[in-house]
């Protein structure tokens, strides 16, 4: 994973996934903190 921070390009694409992902798991997240209230 390390390695991979040299080159730009191939940094670009996992952190756009990651940043999907969390912004979903913050959505669950949410959804779930509004069922439970």
């Amino acid at each position: 994973m390390f390695n991979t921070a040299i080159n730009p390009q191939t940094v670009k694409k996992p952190f756009l996934l990651r940043l999907k992902a969390f912004q979903f798991l913050l959505l669950i997240y949410l959804s779930c903190i509004d069922i439970c209230m």
